[in-house]
């Protein structure tokens, strides 16, 4: 990206500018340009998404864990809840 940074300093360069000279010279000016851009931008932005990438992937993981643990909550409070409903039962019909 050396050579391009030489390019793109050059006060001369520029879309405008250069469309006075050659409309194919205009078009390659811009490609050079976005070029230059997108170098920037992937820089900033490709290590984002491997920390995206590994927190997405640990997000599943504790997901996974999450629904374990709430399966076996629900295993747990059914029959408990069964039980309560049984023994409120059982004393109502012993009061009447």
């Amino acid at each position: 990206m050396y050579v391009l940074s030489r390019y793109i300093s050059n006060p001369d360069f520029d879309p405008s500018l250069v469309k006075n000279a050659s409309n194919a010279c205009e078009g390659l000016c811009k490609w050079v340009r976005a070029l230059d851009v997108y170098d920037r931008v992937i820089k900033v932005v490709a290590p984002k998404k491997l920390k995206l990438a590994a927190a997405e992937a640990e997000l599943a993981t504790q997901m996974t864990k999450l629904n374990a643990k709430r399966k076996q909550l629900k295993d747990v409070s059914r029959p408990t809840v069964c039980l309560c409903f049984s023994c409120v039962f059982s004393a109502f019909y012993s009061l009447v």
